[in-house]
């Protein structure tokens, strides 16, 4: 996984399972082998893409 994008890929259906499990973040990593730092990271890159406006705003 050499760029962003695939490595977004991967990271999403994580965060999606993570949101469907109703677990805390703390726990779902701690039960899935995930270092917690890297889940937050991508969680909160995963945020900032959702709020980017898309498109040209004069």
């Amino acid at each position: 996984m050499n760029n962003l994008k695939e490595k977004r890929s991967a990271m999403s259906p994580m965060i999606d399972d993570w949101q469907s499990s109703g677990k805390s973040k703390k726990q779902y990593c701690l039960e899935k082998g995930i270092i917690e730092t890297k889940f937050y990271y991508w969680y909160s890159r995963n945020n900032d893409t959702e709020r980017i406006p898309r498109g040209f705003i004069p």
